[in-house]
């Protein structure tokens, strides 16, 4: 590496740096959670596994479902004049990217979900 490198390297290092920390990239991945659903599934081995490249496969495809619903719904929100997105937005941007029965499916997946939720963080707070 020349000297010039280097010392980029060491300046971008001690820029990151904060009271002697360092401070996480700036990286969001959806690997983690493919991680944990796929810990729940069982085959005959006892275990499902994933390569390298089917998991930035995975990661490229969660990240462009969630850009396009995001960008749906809030466009939804902007035509109905409301400053922030809620359910309804996001239900409707469901239902007009996904055909009828996989939106169905979704829809109730993602009502599963969120009542799961509800009823851990009531249990946390009690």
């Amino acid at each position: 590496m020349p000297a010039s490198k280097a010392a980029d390297v060491k300046s971008a290092a001690k820029d990151k740096k904060v009271k002697g920390r360092r401070v996480k990239k700036d990286y969001s991945s959806y690997s983690h959670y493919i991680h944990k659903l796929l810990k729940g599934k069982k085959n005959k081995e006892g275990k499902v596994r994933i390569t390298g490249k089917g998991m930035a496969i995975m990661n490229s495809m969660i990240s462009d479902l969630f850009d396009r619903l995001a960008t749906e719904s809030g466009r939804l929100a902007k035509h109905a004049k409301m400053t922030t997105l809620n359910s309804r937005a996001i239900i409707a941007a469901v239902k007009l990217h996904y055909p009828t029965e996989l939106a169905r499916h979704a829809l109730s997946a993602g009502a599963a979900a969120v009542a799961t939720y509800d009823k851990t963080t009531k249990a946390k707070k009690k």
